[in-house]
């Protein structure tokens, strides 16, 4: 059996020999990409195996640029492993390494070690390495549910499974926000863009404000319509005169009515004259209807006889919104159905115009 100096001999001998085959190695260059490090987090796996540590596998939660420190006693030996991770650069991450195992003053091996690392490729160079003392280290991805089902989100091309993945991370997730601006921000397709801007809404990500006024000049109308309505959810009043801008000049239906919800949201009042201009226009009986309700919850008893011209509009849709715009600017109820189901629309608009008839000329 050999004693104590010998083998401390023989390890420094073996571990020389080491460092001159791995600096005379020629470098193996491939392209690898970096991916996006939407999470900086990540999971450093090292194996040890040598006389102190007969494979001994030990994780580290480490993150970018934040330098890390852990120890761990394996029997009378103290395992301790130091370093900080860079940024990834031409598809690898640069790694400051020490690991120092401790029995004794006499009994002890550390060193540090550079590593360029790939994700999930084991690497066992670097100066600590050795036939003795052999280092395995490995760098991967945290685990992170909420990384994956974004992923998943951003591949599926099927609007309603789209949707539907969606309400499963607003719900499950609700501090996802700024991974969804994120999402929102580097989408491949509007689908992805604009759901993305649901999901911000649905969690009020305030942050997200100012990227959400911009998307109102987008070119695709549902990446308009649903940031009005995340910015009407978010109660974003610096967003009011944006959005009365895009309700002077937009064309399309659904991004009128998503609009007008949001300034009833907002409680934008002085909304109310573009409203009334906007409602004149030609447009879908259900766009204008939203006008007529956007009104009448903003408007006051001045623009009573605005809405009351609508009253025999031929269009039912048309005639119903502007009674029930009516019943909220007079506070008058003109018996509409509280009961779910079919509603008969003609007998509310009827009463409503008897009601106006009778009342108009206190209007002039």
């Amino acid at each position: 059996m050999l004693g104590e100096k010998p083998i401390v001999t023989l390890l420094v001998s073996i571990l020389l020999l080491t460092v001159l085959t791995y600096a005379q190695s020629p470098a193996v260059s491939a392209e690898v990409s970096c991916e996006p490090d939407e999470d900086s987090s990540f999971v450093l796996h090292v194996v040890l195996d040598d006389i102190f540590n007969p494979h001994r596998d030990l994780h580290l939660p480490i993150k970018l640029n934040m330098p890390f420190r852990l120890s761990r006693l394996s029997g009378k030996v103290k395992n301790t492993i130091s370093g900080e991770l860079r940024p990834c650069a031409d598809g690898k991450y640069p790694l400051h390494l020490t690991i120092s195992e401790w029995v004794s003053e006499k009994k002890n091996v550390s060193g540090t070690a550079d590593y360029l690392l790939q994700l999930g490729k084991s690497d066992e160079s670097g100066l600590i390495a050795s036939v003795v003392y052999n280092r395995t280290v490995t760098l991967v991805r945290r685990a992170d549910p909420l990384r994956k089902a974004l992923a998943r989100f951003r591949s599926e091309t099927d609007v309603t499974v789209k949707e539907n993945l969606l309400m499963s991370i607003t719900s499950g997730y609700p501090n996802a926000g700024a991974a969804l601006l994120e999402t929102a921000r580097n989408a491949s397709t509007a689908d992805t863009r604009w759901l993305a801007i649901r999901g911000i809404g649905y969690l009020k990500y305030q942050p997200a404000v100012p990227y959400l006024r911009a998307a109102l000049r987008s070119k695709n109308s549902y990446v308009r319509a649903n940031s009005a309505r995340a910015l009407g959810d978010m109660k974003a009043t610096l967003a009011a005169q944006p959005l009365l801008d895009v309700l002077l000049h937009e064309r399309n239906g659904g991004v009128i009515e998503q609009v007008s919800l949001a300034l009833v949201e907002l409680q934008y009042k002085s909304a109310v004259p573009a409203l009334e201009r906007k409602a004149q226009e030609p447009l879908p009986s259900q766009t204008k209807g939203w006008l007529l309700g956007a009104i009448g919850t903003l408007g006051s008893a001045t623009d009573v006889p605005f809405v009351s011209k609508f009253l025999c509009d031929p269009d039912a849709i048309v005639a119903f919104a502007a009674a029930s715009a009516l019943s909220v600017l007079t506070k008058e109820n003109f018996g509409f159905s509280s009961r779910p189901g079919p509603t008969d629309l003609s007998a509310p608009v009827k009463r409503a115009q008897e009601w106006w008839e009778k009342r108009k000329n206190e209007w002039h």
